[in-house]
C-alpha cells in the first residue's frame, strides 16, 4: 500500500516536470499531466503486484518504461490540444523509469513486493 501512495504522488509530479522540461510534451491544462500520472501510477502498481520480484527487477523496469511511453503518447489523443511526440513520450518515460528504479529497489529491499502489503 505504501508503494501505491508513493506512486500516486511521484508519477503525476514526474509527468508535470516532464511537461515543463521537454518541448515535445505539451499539456495545455494542469489536470492533464496529473490525470495521466495517476493512470501511470495505477498501471505501474498493478504491474508490480503481479510481476515484481528480485529476479524480475530489470524486466519490470523495462516494462515500466515502455508502458509509460505508450500511455503518455496516447494521452495526447484523449485531451484537447495536448501534443506529445514519440520522442517526448520516451523522454518522459525515461524520467518515470528513473523514479521507478529507486521505488523498485526500496520495495524489494523492504520486502513489500507481495500482494498482502
Amino acid at each position: 500500500m505504501t508503494g501505491l501512495l508513493i506512486k500516486l504522488i511521484a508519477s503525476p509530479l514526474v509527468l508535470l516536470i516532464a511537461s515543463f522540461l521537454f518541448q515535445d510534451v505539451y499539456y495545455p491544462a494542469f489536470y492533464q499531466p496529473m490525470l495521466t500520472g495517476l493512470i501511470l501510477a495505477i498501471a505501474g502498481h498493478l504491474l508490480e503486484l503481479y510481476l515484481l520480484k528480485e529476479t524480475t527487477f530489470w524486466f519490470m523496469l523495462i516494462m515500466d518504461f515502455f508502458t509509460a511511453a505508450f500511455l503518455i503518447y496516447i494521452s495526447s489523443f484523449f485531451f484537447p490540444h495536448a501534443q506529445i511526440s514519440w520522442a517526448g513520450a520516451f523522454l518522459s518515460a525515461f524520467l518515470f523509469a528513473l523514479t521507478e528504479y529507486f521505488q523498485h529497489l526500496w520495495l524489494i529491499r523492504t520486502n513489500r513486493t507481495s500482494k498482502a502489503e
